[in-house]
């Protein structure tokens, strides 16, 4: 009777360790793959942030030669004349031309911004779930004295 109850908790034991392995393995997949996902979105925030910066140039760039074509369509329409308005027509382009330069370079600053920031968010949400997977040591001790002791007293009562 004393060698089935020893025999019951090396099984329970076994057991025990099995469960406490699986659960490892399961918890070691879950963290690759949280790795290859933060990963992934850092890539797209990355990417984002490539075409938001380039947009923000090109629209830099677009209102600068817009500026400079204004700037000489009124230079030019009022050659000849001295009138009080041509100098207000050109500050105004100047104006508005700079205005429209520095929405873009705002537009690029808010990019950056935005991908620091979803970048840091996505690690802190990465880093917490690799966190909650990891077994803790002792758990798995006791998960395995528990099924030993439920294997001892299965066959002990035999």
């Amino acid at each position: 009777m004393c060698s089935m109850a020893a025999m019951g908790g090396g099984l329970g034991l076994l057991q025990g360790a099995a469960s406490a392995s699986a659960k490892q393995d399961a918890a070691n997949k879950n963290i690759a793959a949280q790795m290859v996902q933060t990963s992934l979105d850092y890539q797209q925030s990355q990417r984002e942030l490539i075409v938001e910066s380039e947009a923000a140039s090109e629209q830099a760039n677009d209102a600068w030669l817009k500026m400079e074509s204004s700037k000489a369509t009124v230079s030019a329409g009022s050659a000849g004349t001295q009138g009080s308005t041509v100098g207000a027509r050109l500050g105004e382009q100047s104006r508005q031309g700079g205005l429209s330069i520095s929405r873009a370079y705002d537009r690029k600053e808010s990019a950056q911004a935005n991908h620091q920031a979803e970048t840091k968010a996505k690690e802190i949400e990465g880093n917490n779930y690799i966190a909650t997977q990891h077994i803790d040591p002792m758990t798995s001790m006791f998960e395995i004295a528990a099924g030993g002791f439920k294997g001892w007293s299965r066959f002990a009562k035999l």
